[in-house]
């Protein structure tokens, strides 16, 4: 098994150059922090001498070899991705990938071929064992393996990692896109095209100069002109702060000018004549400190004027006949060298005991404000040099020394109406504010949160938002309830159909209308049905009413199912079906695709015909006898003379009867049939 490590021979030379570059970058520049992409970025080992698969190679004369024409390795992840070069010699040779001992790649030459490219391949977060190689052991074919990469998305282009010059942002990327259009997307704007015929693949720099300071994304696509498919890479971000220079103090006492007071200040304008004072800085800021006093010859007072860059800042004034402190700040002069002149004017002196430069926060960028009825969250950037901030709302402070690793702030505001906010970044030496962020709040409830669940043909809903007084629910864009002073509803619903449902919360200053939740199709349990029957010509006739949310019907018998019934409400149970008498209980069940509804049992008495009808004649009399039928009632006797005029001459509960009423040398025909009152 061959081990993995974070630094390869090659890496070492290239690392050589980077700390020398680095160096300078401190002397002379401004060098940013360098932001990573999240997976893993593993180097591959420099391999032994003697072999034929090269790895991390430098120069043809200078190659680390492994000992045989394959190399491998374990690795942990839910992914690889593997960029790779090999050469191989001749046709016939390949170069191969195998997990586990299964070959999942191969690529085999028609002739002599050197090729380039990214693999990925999923994995399952456990460990597998990888073997890489060529077949061929002796005739020079090889591969070079820089680096693999664990957990990563399988991008066609894959940011690695970012940092910043003195401007400029440098955007190391991994390639693997094959004659596709490159696009590079900043904070979402295109900002450059790389044709297909420029096409660097695995490990490349990319430089893009950042025009201001502020919040940057930056994001690599491909593009196919043939499909117009445009796929992104992994997204990296930076923030751009202004790196400031350092504060300076500058002692007057350190720059007298012969015949000047030599007294640990600078005076300016001795014996009341005028002069002038010059001096260069850097920085962005700057305060002087000193003193100054008026005339008790003359009938006016002292002044004298500043200068910055030559442009008069400010007359000051001195209307005291003793020394004055002054301090005087002016700030946000801009990067670079400056020039700083002070005209003293009118007065006996001015002294200058000192100034010096000093640093105010980095001005502070809101990203973004969420509100939600009464309240607004605020989120801005950490900014440099900073102790606290302030929030000021329509210019007024609401909140002091929040800590400065603080970046976000919850304001209550008690009524509607246009807001300014603004974000003040506080140190030692003053504040410096956001720009105005204006907001028009209407105080409106905020949107309402729904769960809901379905019991049959019940929907219960459960909601909230902030600021509601009362809501309304809508059930297929029509309003199905109101509710006030709670937030819970039951719905009845009425039939199958597809269903959607939203919420809108309501207060004084009007509504908020919620998501809409599609519910999809519900069936809900069809009505009862009712079943009747009529007997009609040696059949059931059962038939109902159609109930609502019913798609069929079933009609069983002793609960057992007889058919299944769809467009229909009648059915005739042929009375063949049923050779003896008997109880019977029938029962109509109504369905859909989710619920089934029972009827009530329906019992239908049926009587057979009665069986082994005899007759004999004795004596002038006729008996006629029959099988005893335990559902009957009684039985009626019918005679006739023509077998086709039937009339009825008797009732009985026996299962015989004597007919006295006969002649001799006639023909009579009987037949008997039973009966049963209770039905």
């Amino acid at each position: 098994m061959i081990g993995l490590k974070r630094q390869s021979k090659r890496k070492k030379f290239s690392l050589v150059i980077l700390f020398a570059f680095i160096l300078n970058i401190f002397v002379f520049g401004s060098f940013g922090q360098i932001v990573f992409a999240s997976e893993q970025f593993i180097e591959a080992e420099n391999f032994l001498s003697g072999g034929t698969i090269e790895v991390n190679t430098n120069y043809s004369n200078n190659r680390a070899y492994s000992t045989k024409n394959y190399f491998s390795f374990t690795v942990t992840g839910n992914s690889i991705r593997i960029p790779v070069t090999y050469y191989l010699n001749s046709s016939g040779t390949y170069f191969y990938v195998q997990i586990d001992g299964v070959q999942v790649y191969k690529y085999t030459a028609t002739s002599k071929i050197t090729r380039s490219e990214t693999l990925y391949f999923d994995l399952d977060g456990k460990a597998h064992a990888f073997k890489i190689g060529v077949n061929d052991s002796s005739n020079g074919s090889y591969a070079i393996l820089d680096y693999i990469i664990i957990d990563v998305e399988h991008y066609k282009i894959l940011l690695r990692y970012l940092y910043q010059y003195d401007g400029d942002l440098f955007l190391v990327y991994d390639n693997s896109a094959k004659g596709l259009e490159r696009r590079v997307y900043v904070n979402g704007k295109l900002v450059q095209t790389f044709s297909t015929n420029t096409q660097n693949y695995g490990l490349n720099i990319y430089n893009y100069h950042l025009p201001e300071y502020g919040f940057y994304t930056v994001q690599f696509a491909t593009y196919n002109e043939t499909t117009g498919e445009e796929v992104y890479s992994n997204v990296l971000s930076y923030t751009f702060n202004p790196v400031p220079d350092p504060p300076v103090r500058y002692e007057f006492e350190s720059i007298l000018q012969p015949g000047w007071d030599n007294g640990g200040t600078y005076l300016i304008n001795p014996n009341g004549k005028s002069a002038n004072y010059y001096v260069n800085f850097k920085g962005e800021n700057i305060k002087i400190v000193g003193q100054s006093f008026g005339s008790t010859q003359i009938t006016y007072s002292g002044s004298f004027n500043i200068y910055i860059d030559g442009l008069l800042k400010e007359n000051v004034k001195i209307n005291s006949t003793s020394y004055q402190t002054f301090t005087k700040k002016y700030t946000a002069l801009g990067n670079g060298v400056h020039t700083l002149r002070i005209e003293a004017l009118n007065g006996f002196g001015t002294k200058l005991d000192y100034f010096e430069t000093y640093i105010l926060p980095s001005i502070p960028q809101i990203t973004n404000i969420n509100t939600e009825y009464d309240t607004v969250t605020l989120n801005w950037i950490q900014t440099q040099s900073t102790n606290s901030y302030n929030i000021l709302v329509n210019d007024a402070i609401v909140a002091t020394n929040i800590p400065v690793t603080t970046t976000s702030f919850i304001y209550k505001v008690n009524s509607p109406g246009l807001y300014k906010f603004n974000i003040e970044a506080v140190n030692s030496e003053g504040g410096t504010k956001s720009q105005d962020y204006y907001l028009n709040i209407t105080m409106l409830p905020g949107k309402p949160s729904v769960n809901y669940s379905i019991y049959r043909d019940e929907l219960t809903l459960n909601f909230n938002a902030i600021g509601a007084i009362s809501y309304k629910i809508f059930v297929n864009n029509v309003v199905a309830g109101e509710i006030t002073g709670g937030n819970n509803f039951t719905y009845k619903i009425p039939q199958n159909d597809n269903y959607s449902i939203y919420v809108t919360a309501c207060n004084l200053y009007g509504e908020t209308v919620g998501d809409t939740i599609n519910l999809g199709y519900i069936y809900v349990p069809p009505a009862k049905p009712n079943l009747f029957y009529t007997i009609v010509q040696g059949a059931i006739k059962f038939y109902w009413d159609h109930v609502a949310n019913a798609l069929q019907y079933i009609l069983t018998k002793d609960n057992q199912e007889t058919l299944t019934i769809t467009n229909n409400t009648y059915y005739d149970f042929n009375l063949k079906n049923l050779l003896n008498s008997g109880l019977y209980n029938f029962k109509l069940l109504a369905k859909n695709n989710s619920y089934t509804t029972e009827g009530d049992i329906l019992q239908v008495l049926f009587l057979a015909r009665p069986k082994s009808l005899t007759g004999k004649y004795n004596n002038g009399e006729i008996e006629v006898t029959w099988k005893q039928d335990n559902f009957a009632e009684g039985y009626y006797i019918e005679r006739s003379e023509d077998g086709q005029i039937f009339r009825t001459v008797a009732q009985t509960s026996q299962n015989s009867y004597i007919d006295t009423d006969v002649k001799p040398n006639k023909k009579y025909y009987y037949r008997v049939k039973s009966f049963n009152t209770a039905y």
